[in-house]
């Protein structure tokens, strides 16, 4: 077997540590192994037709974080169908996209994910069974 070695945040620790022992993992190693096991899966089930991404920010670590993801969507608008912004608990919003899958999908995300204020962006791809 492969090993890997991968960088955590340190508050993220006791956290993984806590899972492994809720849910019967015998190891680290094993949650990780699962997890990428899911994603990998995800991946060979081919091309989605969308995806919706959700996007958590935080104003309290960058005051115009919002405007900033208004400017990701705005620039791929051609591969935008839905855009939908919350306020959580502040200082925290939630916005979800909808986008058509397309060759810009991965620089969406990884420009939603370069912004500062920004906590965490999930992705959920939708196919379109016919």
């Amino acid at each position: 077997m492969a090993v890997i070695s991968i960088s955590l945040p340190d508050r993220m620790l006791p956290e993984i540590d806590d899972l492994v022992r809720s849910e019967g993992y015998s190891s680290r190693s094993e949650l990780v192994r699962e997890a990428l096991s899911r994603a990998l899966e995800e991946h060979r089930k081919g091309r989605a037709d969308y995806s919706m991404i959700v996007v958590l920010s935080d104003h309290s670590k960058a005051k115009n974080v919002d405007q900033s993801i208004i400017r990701v969507v705005h620039k791929y608008g051609a591969n935008v169908v839905s855009l939908h912004h919350q306020i959580l608990k502040d200082p925290c919003c939630i916005t979800t996209i909808i986008i058509e899958e397309g060759d810009a999908s991965p620089f969406i995300l990884k420009t939603l994910r370069s912004l500062r204020g920004v906590i965490r962006v999930d992705r959920l791809s939708i196919k379109i069974e016919e």
